[in-house]
């Protein structure tokens, strides 16, 4: 059982093979095909001797992309096929085989590993946002003090001379 793929890859291809089903291929030579999208006709190229395609996908991820798949598919291989060595178990088992601890500067299966730093934070001029500008929560608690109107003219409450209706009723008694 050479290069399984791990599982998380497997899903991605899947992923990658459904989306591949509505491309048109058209075949420019041995390992070399131009792939057109059905909706807006779009065109990639793909090589895979070279593992390249003109979307980046599969130069980045080391995955064969839709159109590599759909490509692949067409000429009977399979996709799994195509992906990278660092997508097998066997590598991740190796990658995670040697022990480390990031906390320390220690040395473990002859590996060396620097303590961690934190980073560099530049304090802004001027006052902190958070100290400027309240917090609508806050703003909405705040009850709005209100003081109690009398009016020089009744002595009741709840208006002032302007609104009052022994001022607007008539001639001033007095």
């Amino acid at each position: 059982m050479e290069n399984v793929i791990n599982v998380a890859t497997i899903a991605k291809i899947n992923q990658q093979s459904a989306e591949a089903v509505y491309y048109h291929v058209q075949q420019t030579g041995l390992s070399t095909a131009v792939i057109i999208t059905t909706g807006t006709s779009k065109r990639y190229a793909v090589d895979i001797s070279r593992k390249e395609c003109s979307c980046g996908f599969y130069q980045e991820e080391l995955i064969p992309c839709r159109h590599t798949i759909k490509f692949l598919t067409s000429i009977g291989k399979d996709p799994k096929d195509y992906c990278s060595d660092i997508h097998t178990v066997d590598y991740l088992r190796k990658m995670y085989a040697e022990g480390a601890d990031p906390l320390r500067a220690t040395v473990i299966n002859d590996l060396h590993i620097d303590p961690l730093i934190p980073p560099t934070v530049e304090t802004l001029r001027g006052r902190r946002r958070k100290n400027r500008i309240e917090s609508q929560s806050i703003v909405v608690s705040k009850v709005r003090k209100t003081r109690t109107v009398i009016c020089p003219l009744c002595n009741t409450q709840g208006h002032t001379r302007h609104t009052c209706v022994r001022r607007n009723a008539g001639p001033s008694m007095g």
